[in-house]
């Protein structure tokens, strides 16, 4: 059987410390418990600046981990502040 984690965050949470502070902390720990795959955002996107660094940063986290999907967070005011959705993607 495969197990799949659908709601995964990694990064820095303000003043406690996450259990998955990168990519390579996240994979050793799917390992253990034997997830072969996951979607994943940022602390950094959800909590701070979801359009544009947040997002950086998880491409940069899980860049060389195949078994990691990454999830883009946009705010519901993506027209305002990124200038549409194709702004957004591209």
């Amino acid at each position: 059987m495969n197990f799949f984690d659908i709601n995964v965050m990694v990064g820095e949470w303000q003043l406690s410390e996450l259990m998955f502070k990168s990519g390579d902390d996240l994979c050793a720990e799917m390992k253990r418990l034997g997830i072969t795959r996951a979607l994943v955002y940022h602390s950094a996107a959800a909590l701070h600046t979801p359009g544009y660094a947040g997002n950086d940063y998880l491409a940069g986290e899980i860049a060389a981990h195949k078994e990691l999907t990454g999830v883009m967070v946009a705010t519901p005011l993506v027209g305002e502040e990124y200038g549409g959705a194709d702004k957004l993607l591209a």
